[in-house]
């Protein structure tokens, strides 16, 4: 068994969108469709938490810069790198799989 990365909360939000996946998996629109609207509503939802004092001496004190590093880091630069983030890696083991207890450790 893998390790579990969301909360009971998220677990069931992630499990209420099972049905688009698939979907948009036999639409092949899962990468168009499902990948950027997912993720933008579990931002809306769980959004990246302020950047750590280590985060901030590492951007020379600037908070505004750790914060868009940060940023940076867990979302890539665009919607283009997506599938580049360890969120979608961990979804689509999630959503095939069917399960969100069992997803890989991210």
């Amino acid at each position: 068994m893998g390790i579990k990365w969301v909360t009971e909360i998220q677990e069931a939000w992630l499990k209420d969108r099972l049905h688009v996946f698939r979907e948009t998996q036999a639409a092949k629109t899962t990468v168009t469709k499902f990948f950027p609207e997912i993720h933008c509503e579990w931002r809306r939802l769980w959004p990246i938490e302020a950047p750590t004092p280590d985060e901030i001496t590492k951007a020379e004190g600037n908070v505004e810069k750790a914060t868009i590093d940060k940023r940076k880091t867990l979302e890539g630069v665009s919607v283009k790198h997506i599938l580049d983030m360890k969120f979608t890696y961990a979804i689509t083991s999630v959503f095939k799989r069917g399960s969100i207890i069992t997803a890989a450790a991210i």
